[in-house]
This record gives structure tokens, sequence and C-alpha cells, in this order.
């Protein structure tokens, strides 16, 4: 058991163990789940004006936080050089129907040559 003090004025936390303290009474909905026994965790937070959505708020904030998501990058926001590095990695990978590799470039059936993989310009999928 550890008594948890935060202090609005200062913005500091502190974490003060306990040796004897209130024990919160049972709750049915942790005792027993599939005949193991669980630790309870509880909170009580003392204080004037205190509001529940605050607290809750307050509590998400302690959590560690999801990082945002990247953007997609396009063709477009790609450099010549992440595009090479690309095409070094990927150049072996299977070519889309009407495609062949000559050795030196990529061939379609119209017989347009490209010096990249075809897939480079169109989405994989």
């Amino acid at each position: 058991m550890v008594e948890v003090c935060h202090n609005t004025a200062t913005n500091s936390l502190s974490l003060i163990p306990l040796v004897e303290g209130p024990t919160p009474p049972p709750d049915p909905r942790h005792e027993l789940r599939d005949n193991v026994i669980h630790p309870q965790c509880v909170l009580v937070f003392t204080g004037c004006t205190l509001k529940e959505d605050d607290l809750k708020d307050w509590l998400r904030q302690c959590a560690k936080q999801k990082p945002p998501k990247k953007a997609l990058r396009t063709r477009r926001s790609l450099s010549v050089q992440e595009i090479r590095s690309i095409h070094a990695r990927r150049h072996l990978d299977p070519l889309p129907e009407g495609y062949f590799y000559n050795g030196t470039q990529f061939v379609n059936f119209l017989g347009e040559k490209m010096d990249y993989h075809p897939r480079i310009l169109i989405p994989y999928t």
C-alpha cells in the first residue's frame, strides 16, 4: 500500500509507503476470475473541489501517451535517394503481368522501358 500525494500548488508528486492503512471494501466483480486471485489496486483522492472528470483526465495524462501516427509517404514525398534505396531492395520482386526484365531495364508488353521496378510507380497491393 502506498499513499500518493500530489500538491497542485507546487505540482509535486510523492509516494509514501504505508505500514498499515485502511483496506478497501471487497468488490465482488474482482474477487475471482477463472479461479485466479487478482491483486486489487485502489486510489483514494481527498481534497477540496475535486471533480471526477478532472481526476480521470489527470490519470490519463500520467499514462504513456500513444505516439502520433506517421503520415503515409507518397512518391512525391520520397527523395531520389529513398527511391534508389527502395529499388535496390525490391528490384527482384515479382513483376506484374505484362512486364519482364531484360537484364538492364524493365520492359512492358508495349515495349516501353523503365529503369525502376514497375511497382515503384504503381502501389504495392
